[in-house]
């Protein structure tokens, strides 16, 4: 597995989730458009791309000037494969809300499926900077300290995103979902694959439908010799997210596990 890999894979889910807490609320939205934005957001989670789509129908007109429904939006284009366009619109979110770490962390996932690494590296780091800014501001803004964990993920600074998201877990009380996936992946890239299993585990107990959290935990079951959780995840995440960027590398290593 390779840093490459990861890149790519993290338009899948990882932008996304950053930019699911971003608009949820503790309370069950009101509001129309976020009530949209968060269940289409829920449906990427699972690479649900139809019903995600679906949900935004009634308020794509929103998207020139609401960011969190032209991220979504942009999202989506990447689920279908439809890579120019999830930029373009990518890149309209992200100059809708500057100053949002999460949507600079979606704008370079997006950059590196047009293969643009340099403009990709400089939107992580703008959104370290402005992660870094928030949580000066405030050290117990949780979402500002998740961001931070996030983009020092994608730049390869593993070891200061696993302190933050073991933080990020541990003040929640192991209920932060999207900390426990994040502090897996993170442990998969550091090779601690015990580690990185439990957390994916946990992660996924608490939500069943996050495909690309199958896939992580099956690396990581391939590591620790656990064949017949290999098969089930490689083969639940094929189930959900057929169409993503690591489809063809998970078939591949269940068809060998197979043989």
């Amino acid at each position: 597995m390779t840093w490459t890999l990861r890149r790519v894979a993290a338009s899948g889910l990882i932008a996304l989730a950053g930019l699911a807490v971003a608009v949820t609320a503790e309370e069950p939205p009101v509001d129309p458009v976020v009530k949209a934005v968060s269940t289409a957001n829920e449906k990427l989670l699972g690479w649900q791309t139809k019903e995600a789509r679906e949900a935004l129908d009634p308020i794509k007109d929103k998207a020139a000037d609401n960011a969190a429904v032209a991220a979504a939006l942009a999202q989506v284009l990447v689920q279908e494969r439809k890579y120019p366009d999830a930029v373009r619109q990518m890149e309209a979110a992200a100059k809708l809300a500057p100053s949002d770490a999460g949507l600079q962390l979606a704008l370079g996932d997006t950059l590196l499926l047009v293969r643009r690494n340099d403009d990709a590296t400089a939107a992580f780091r703008r959104a370290a900077r402005l992660a870094e800014e928030a949580v000066k501001e405030d050290e117990k803004d949780t979402r500002a300290l998740f961001q931070l964990a996030r983009a020092q993920q994608r730049l390869r600074e593993f070891d200061k995103a696993a302190v933050a998201l073991a933080k990020l877990v541990e003040l929640s009380e192991g209920k932060d979902t999207m900390a426990l996936y994040e502090l897996g992946v993170t442990q998969t890239f550091q090779g601690k694959w015990q580690e990185a299993f439990d957390a994916l585990s946990k992660a996924l107990d608490q939500n069943k439908g996050i495909a690309y959290a199958y896939y992580y935990r099956g690396l990581a079951a391939e590591k620790l010799n656990r064949k017949d959780v290999l098969i089930n995840d490689m083969s639940r995440f094929l189930a959900l997210a057929s169409n993503a960027p690591e489809a063809s590398r998970a078939q591949a290593i269940l068809n060998a596990a197979r043989r």
